[in-house]
């Protein structure tokens, strides 16, 4: 799963392309912010694993904070990931197609 978010950052400007208008960006921008967000999310969310499993193992241990760590992680990946594709969108929608004019009948 985390692979295929990473590979995200491939699909948008593959799929602008496909839609008949050119990426905002290039490909390789898209996927080193992809990817460079989804490593930070999977840091927090390792650190807070690595925080609640050492918890654990103690007697009366608190796995909340790790708990708590986890899922701010895996909701900064969801928080990203959903901004960076209303940004994508936004750009999208907002730039001319730079080609309707050779789709337009011209006037003799």
């Amino acid at each position: 799963m985390r692979i295929s978010s990473c590979l995200d950052g491939l699909a948008v400007p593959g799929l602008l392309n496909f839609l008949g208008r050119s990426a905002p960006f290039s490909t390789k921008l898209y996927l080193w912010i992809f990817c460079i967000f989804n490593v930070i999310s999977l840091a927090v969310q390792a650190v807070g694993g690595g925080t609640a499993s050492s918890e654990s193992d103690t007697v009366g241990g608190n796995t909340a904070p790790g708990t708590n760590t986890m899922v701010a992680g895996i909701v900064f990946q969801l928080l990203s990931i959903t901004i960076l594709f209303s940004v994508v969108s936004i750009s999208y929608g907002a730039r001319p197609d730079s080609d309707i004019s050779a789709r337009l009948p011209q006037a003799h």
